[in-house]
């Protein structure tokens, strides 16, 4: 998804209409305000390659590079 594409998805809800982040909906059901702390750039010493092989990936979501790498939003609620 695309920043364009989340905020076309955005605005097909009221402007006033809080968003909140499910963090575990299969454990303790936390919520959390969707803030700018939860949003976060890449990093420019190291991302996550998804179009790495993935008999190489060192995570569930792909293999972590050092160096720059593509940048994007991450919704980044924190882990318990």
């Amino acid at each position: 998804m695309t920043n364009k594409d989340l905020q076309a998805l955005l605005a097909t809800f009221p402007d006033s209409l809080e968003v909140r982040l499910c963090v575990d909906p299969t454990e303790d059901q936390t919520i959390l305000p969707f803030d700018e702390d939860r949003v976060l750039l890449t990093s420019d010493t190291s991302y996550l390659d998804t179009s790495a092989p993935e008999d190489e990936w060192d995570n569930p979501d792909g293999k972590v590079m050092l160096g720059d790498g593509p940048k994007y939003l991450l919704i980044n609620p924190p882990i318990h």
